[in-house]
């Protein structure tokens, strides 16, 4: 039986080739499947059983259009495959930036005590994560390696836990309780730095970038 989800039961095996009545023989009209089955196959409106031959198919002018779709599905598969890494992140290896140049500098003692301070009290995640700053003998070492040096840098320590970098532009990592490095191939120039950070990330100014030696103390934070 045949309706309008299809048909149901077993067609008798004495049914004639194509052609209409013939010889006690039927044909069995099917329903139109492009009423649902919209811009993939159309089925031929007649099957016949009695030569036990295949169903016979034909494709609509949908044909063109469905493989038109399909590719560029796969397109769209390629280009997404191909997504630069920074758009996920760098997972450290062993603590360290895995991939690159990097240049390796000792932390200063009022550094460290700025560091706590961040991990401490930056809790705000709408507020820029570009706090960090190089004293002047470490910014010369970074021009020199590199070429230039930017301002100002987002933090992160595998010294402390800290797994990978998922920030795109001008991080440092601190990896031991002295040392931290500056991963080359995220360096930025200011300008493009800043707009990204305000324009392209939307975060908003932190009051820890303004936190001066005195503002460095247990248990407060700077407002």
């Amino acid at each position: 039986m045949c309706g309008s989800t299809g048909c149901t039961g077993r067609a008798r095996e004495n049914w004639s080739p194509r052609g209409g009545s013939e010889s006690g023989k039927q044909v069995v009209q099917l329903p139109d499947y492009k009423s649902y089955l919209p811009g993939v196959l159309i089925y031929d409106q007649e099957w016949t059983l009695g030569a036990r031959r295949p169903m016979s198919l034909r494709f609509s002018e949908s044909k063109g259009k469905a493989k038109a779709d399909m590719r560029a599905c796969f397109l769209l598969f390629l280009f997404l495959s191909s997504v630069p890494a920074f758009a996920d992140g760098w997972t450290f290896i062993n603590g360290r930036f895995p991939d690159g140049k990097v240049t390796v500098l000792k932390l200063t003692k009022s550094q460290k005590a700025f560091l706590g301070l961040v991990r401490r009290c930056h809790t705000d995640n709408r507020k820029t994560p570009f706090l960090f700053r190089l004293s002047r003998e470490q910014s010369t070492v970074l021009k020199h390696e590199a070429g230039f040096s930017p301002d100002r840098f987002a933090i992160f320590e595998s010294y402390r836990g800290d797994t990978g970098v998922d920030i795109e532009i001008n991080v440092i990592n601190r990896f031991s309780e002295s040392e931290f490095e500056i991963p080359h191939q995220l360096l930025t120039r200011n300008d493009k730095a800043h707009d990204w950070e305000v324009n392209t990330m939307g975060w908003l100014p932190n009051p820890l970038s303004k936190a001066t030696p005195s503002d460095i103390k247990p248990g407060s934070c700077p407002r």
